[in-house]
């Protein structure tokens, strides 16, 4: 990724409580992610147990996420 402006989608939680959402950024396109609640609780130290906590952490850490995505980059199917 070579922009240091990410876009995201709203994200919408599975039932197994991973958050799936599209990145968008000049530079490397468009790709769509899964990042599991374990992840989360870990590399963020997430303490969310229900849906809108989640989608809560994911708002509050947004900017942490996009600068991880930023380093690790996105693979050509999203993964």
């Amino acid at each position: 990724m070579t922009s240091a402006i990410t876009h995201f989608t709203a994200p919408t939680v599975g039932t197994d409580l991973s958050l799936t959402f599209s990145a968008f950024g000049l530079g490397w396109g468009y790709a769509a992610s899964k990042l599991p609640r374990d992840v989360m609780i870990k590399a963020l130290g997430v303490k969310a147990t229900t849906r809108e906590q989640l989608l809560a952490a994911f708002e509050l850490n947004w900017a942490e996420i996009a600068l991880a995505a930023g380093r690790h980059g996105w693979s050509d199917d999203g993964e």
